[in-house]
């Protein structure tokens, strides 16, 4: 039950963002928020068969890509940014898979303190002020600094699942939690969607679906210990 005594699911489901763009399947997020509450007890019971047997359906594995463009001529394809369209039904499953994780990680205390990215309250700023923070207190006590920048290419693409879900493993997140986001990374499909048309899909072999509710969450704990390792040198 959510806080004002409503179902858990339904609160979830008045929180999504209304929008108009359609998933692979034609379906959009206003759509759903407007027809949310005969929604909730059907979703309820489709949620926990799935977490039950660890498996979701096909088409909430695939994504439509939309490329927006950018600047600079148009028949260069890095001018283009891609938009990620997802199942808008699988992305309320993610969010309770998202909150219960997030619970364990919290209470756990498994974050790293110097992540700053894709959690609540955390964000380009509080580093910032972390940084200029610590800056200042070594100009204050004389010590040297020395900053240095990395840019990972392509970073949520470049995810490896057998070695996340190795990390996964090492966090803890084992059983039917860890089964349902390892078939969730499973034999996962895109394709470009053009106004006049379509490309085929193609096969995703690596990297967390962007685009997507878990995503964010999953890459943040491939890269976690990034710190703890430079911390080590």
């Amino acid at each position: 039950m959510g806080s004002d005594g409503t179902p858990a699911g339904h609160f979830r489901v008045k929180q999504i963002k209304n929008k108009r763009s359609l998933d692979p399947i034609g379906l959009s997020s206003g759509f759903i928020k407007k027809i949310s509450s005969p929604l909730v007890k059907p979703l309820c019971v489709l949620f926990s068969f799935m977490f039950e047997s660890g498996q979701i359906p096909d088409d909430w594995r695939v994504a439509n890509i939309i490329p927006v463009f950018k600047k600079g001529c148009s028949s260069v394809c890095s001018n283009y940014r891609p938009i990620s369209l997802t199942s808008v039904i699988c992305k309320l499953f993610e969010r309770v898979v998202k909150d219960q994780v997030l619970n364990y990680l919290y209470r756990n205390k498994l974050i790293s303190q110097h992540q700053h990215g894709f959690l609540s309250r955390s964000s380009t700023c509080t580093q910032l002020l972390e940084t200029v923070n610590d800056w200042t207190l070594s100009i204050r006590t004389r010590r040297m600094v020395d900053a240095i920048y990395f840019d990972f290419s392509k970073a949520f693409d470049s995810v490896s699942h057998p070695k996340l879900i190795h990390k996964l493993k090492r966090y803890g997140l084992t059983g039917k939690l860890l089964a349902i986001i390892d078939n969730f990374l499973f034999n996962r499909q895109q394709r470009v969607v053009f106004p006049e048309g379509y490309f085929t899909y193609a096969q995703i072999t690596s990297g967390v679906p962007q685009g997507s509710v878990l995503g964010p969450l999953l890459f943040l704990l491939f890269i976690n210990d990034v710190v703890d390792l430079f911390l080590v040198l």
